[in-house]
């Protein structure tokens, strides 16, 4: 994911530094560090579940919505950044040898029409992060209608205690909407590697806007000591 130009343990701005002058810039790296901190922590979370035994499809899809969620959450802010001229293609420039696909993901985050893999970003953001667009259950609702015993609505793995309790139909409903009505196991890993390449891509380039964010205000910085209670 690159290398951080400022990264020296913890660094902070001296008690003389003037945010105030660069606030609209400030404002939006705090947006970029909660996205890239939440995406990256959710990405975690997918590699901790998947060497576990524990892992089955359900948490799968929650993990992906969570991790597409939040990286369209970071592509329309810095969308966003771009026409409030905060941030700017040129940022990428000091940073081609550490990440050489910055500028690729730049231009995709940028371009109209957006290309699909930004489209899934967006559309998981919108239907499937932090609220179920209705859509959601009616798609699956209908694939099913002429069959509804194609698939168990629950499942446990031990005499039903709600912690080892599933509601299949939840994420079979969302993987039918984000993979487009093709249910199989080979869609389902093409949306994973698409959405885990992309939040990789994404996290990357906040890492370098939030470098150049602070770097271009000039403002007095210094180490800092690192607490962990």
């Amino acid at each position: 994911m690159g290398k951080s130009r400022l990264a020296k343990k913890a660094m902070r701005f001296t008690k003389d530094a003037r945010l105030a002058d660069h606030r609209p810039a400030l404002e939006l790296a705090i947006q970029l560090m909660l996205h890239r901190d939440a995406c990256n922590s959710a990405m975690y979370w997918h590699e901790l579940l998947a060497n576990s035994d524990r892992e089955n499809p359900v948490d799968s899809m929650a993990i992906l919505c969570t991790i597409g969620g939040w990286c369209g959450e970071a592509v329309v802010d810095i969308q966003e950044g771009h026409q409030a001229g905060l941030v700017d293609r040129e940022m990428l420039n000091e940073h081609l040898d550490d990440f050489p696909e910055c500028q690729e993901t730049w231009d995709a985050v940028m371009r109209k029409p957006a290309p699909k893999e930004i489209r899934l970003l967006h559309k998981i953001r919108g239907e499937c992060f932090g609220h179920w667009d209705p859509k959601v259950a009616r798609g699956f609702l209908a694939l099913i209608e002429n069959r509804p015993s194609r698939f168990s609505f629950i499942e446990t793995s031990d005499h039903g205690t709600f912690r080892n309790t599933w509601y299949q139909w939840g994420g079979l409903a969302i993987a039918n909407h984000l993979c487009q009505g093709e249910l199989s196991v080979e869609a389902f890993g093409d949306l994973t590697k698409v959405i885990s390449e992309w939040a990789i891509r994404v996290i990357s380039l906040c890492n370098i806007l939030l470098d150049e964010i602070i770097v271009r205000t000039r403002l007095p910085v210094e180490e800092a000591p690192i607490k962990r209670d």
